[in-house]
């Protein structure tokens, strides 16, 4: 399947389901799709450890106050968790923005290291959101991957861990994939911040004081601190904010509770409190939420 047969394929398959602009689920578990026929306004979401391949159109991501462009021929490989800002900014009906995306299996990651001979790199020289061009060999991975959600289901089995592996280890060779790479090592600095990282997302309905997560990552608070910010953009403190903030928006678009009992639920203790940031967050008042989405 050539690249715009893929295009077409992909365009067609999001279309006999409706979907809209935000990243949809496929047959094959662990690829998502993204296609929008116009430019989008900023939005706040989640972005997890993935491997997005744009076919067509520009996309920008925002982790901080650092922005990362990205449009077709561009790979990005995100790291860590992220709270990010993002927006289509080059999308129309004759060459709408197309995306591919994989979660990226941070222990086959480390697996797969294991087995590669390279020479580390150090984190000075990477960061958590790498932007490259993909190479052949890793787009042609790509493509019979999406190509399984044609195949009958033993086929799809059988095969998607054999395409996974294989795409992790083409991101491994490539040059975006560094941090990864520093990922996998134990004893580096970025693993250690991630562990901490992970710590504050099983526990974001928490206050984790962050003496305790730096003695998790073996730090003084400011280094823990510097660093922490140097590599995600923000503090801990609004690292965590965000996460509640984000739960709360999807417990809102489900409907069902009200915006005081869904405050308390992600951690606050007070609802005044929490409206204030969630509008300042998202630019309207969780009460409008509903009405937004």
């Amino acid at each position: 399947m050539d690249q715009s047969t893929l295009i077409s394929s992909i365009l067609d398959y999001a279309d006999t389901r409706n979907a809209a602009s935000y990243p949809i689920a496929t047959h094959v578990p662990g690829l998502t799709i993204v296609r929008s026929r116009m430019p989008t306004d900023m939005r706040a979401g989640l972005m997890s450890p993935l491997f997005c391949m744009v076919l067509s159109g520009r996309k920008e991501t925002w982790t901080g106050e650092t922005p990362v462009q990205y449009g077709a021929g561009d790979g990005i490989v995100v790291s860590m968790t992220l709270p990010v800002r993002s927006r289509i900014v080059s999308a129309d009906r004759n060459a709408p923005y197309v995306a591919m995306a994989v979660e990226i299996d941070l222990g086959l990651i480390r697996e797969l290291d294991l087995e590669i001979e390279q020479s580390s790199e150090t984190l000075a020289s990477h960061r958590v959101i790498e932007r490259g061009k993909v190479g052949q060999k890793l787009q042609n991975a790509m493509t019979r991957l999406f190509e399984l959600n044609f195949a009958d289901p033993t086929e799809r089995d059988v095969m998607r861990p054999l395409l996974m592996r294989e795409i992790h280890f083409r991101l491994l060779t490539s040059g975006e994939a560094g941090f990864l790479r520093e990922l996998s090592q134990k004893d580096s600095r970025s693993f250690r911040i991630n562990t901490a990282l992970q710590c504050i997302k099983n526990r974001f309905r928490d206050k984790v004081p962050i003496r305790e997560l730096a003695e998790l990552a073996g730090m003084s608070v400011s280094t823990f601190h510097d660093q922490f910010k140097r590599l995600t953009g923000t503090s801990p403190l609004q690292y965590q904010k965000d996460l509640q903030l984000l739960e709360a928006r999807n417990q809102l678009l489900d409907g069902k509770k009200s915006v005081a009992l869904i405050a308390y639920n992600v951690g606050y203790d007070s609802p005044t409190q929490f409206s204030r940031e969630y509008s300042r967050k998202f630019g309207h008042a969780p009460s409008q939420e509903r009405y937004s989405a």
